[in-house]
This record gives C-alpha cells, sequence and structure tokens, in this order.
C-alpha cells in the first residue's frame, strides 16, 4: 500500500461520494463555510501504481459521474543521466502577439 494523500473535490453538488479502487470512502455533503473544497475532501490512502478515482456527486434529483485513472508512484526516482538546455530563438512576448493579429 501507499501512503495516505488528500483528495479534494471542487462542485457545487449538494453532497459528493468519492470512490478509489472501487471502495467507498464516504459521503460528504457540501458546506460553502468549510475551506477547501467546501468540505468536500478525503483522506484516502492510494496504491503504488495505478489508482481510479471516481466522484458521484448529487445535486437534487440528478446525479454527476466523474472518473480519472492515476498513477502513483512511491519509490524515489534514481539519478539524472544527462540534462541538455539549449537557447532557442528569444521572442518577445508582445512582437509574437503582434505578429499573430496583425495589430
Amino acid at each position: 500500500m501507499g501512503e495516505e494523500k488528500e483528495i479534494i473535490v471542487y462542485s457545487k453538488c449538494k453532497q459528493a461520494e468519492l470512490l478509489v479502487n472501487g471502495k467507498s470512502y464516504g459521503i460528504k455533503k457540501r458546506n460553502s463555510q468549510d475551506f477547501p473544497a467546501a468540505g468536500l475532501r478525503w483522506k484516502v490512502v492510494l496504491n503504488e501504481s495505478n489508482n481510479t478515482i471516481k466522484v458521484v456527486a448529487k445535486k437534487e434529483k440528478s446525479f454527476i459521474t466523474t472518473e480519472i485513472t492515476q498513477a502513483y508512484q512511491t519509490q524515489k526516482w534514481g539519478k539524472t543521466a544527462e540534462v541538455i538546455l539549449e537557447q532557442t530563438e528569444e521572442k518577445n512576448w508582445f512582437d509574437y502577439r503582434t505578429s499573430q493579429t496583425g495589430r
């Protein structure tokens, strides 16, 4: 198992249920005075590797579902083999905008 992480859901729905890898972490009711995310936040343990995160939110009689799959890594990255920085053509933002709009 991985580490405990906080998952925050931003929604205008009255309540939301969080499911991670098919397991429900409960339904929370939105409270606009509870910062951040109006209280729609959960502490969950993510698996090392892929995790399916699904939110089922309810607003009146409608349900809205959002689902993502996210890779989670706990092991440290190895040493960088090589980093090459090269300067490309320097362009002023104003000059770029002028060339695109003709103004």
